[in-house]
């Protein structure tokens, strides 16, 4: 049996990097998309600030995760 790989900011961090490649957007736009300021999203994505869970549901993260 193999051990659960526990899912940290920075897996959901690339996973949604990964997502405005494909998707074509900028943070700017992003953050428009979902409701955030875009400094607020810039500081997501520098890891100043945690994850809102909005977007990690959107990328297909459950309510509870392993911050690091």
């Amino acid at each position: 049996m193999s051990a659960k790989k526990s899912i940290t900011d920075a897996d959901i961090l690339a996973k949604l990097r990964a997502h405005l490649a494909r998707a074509g957007l900028n943070q700017k736009e992003f953050a428009a998309g979902v409701g955030l300021s875009p400094p607020y999203m810039s500081d997501i994505m520098c890891g100043r600030r945690d994850i809102p869970y909005k977007i990690a549901a959107m990328l297909g993260y459950r309510k509870t995760w392993v911050r690091t």
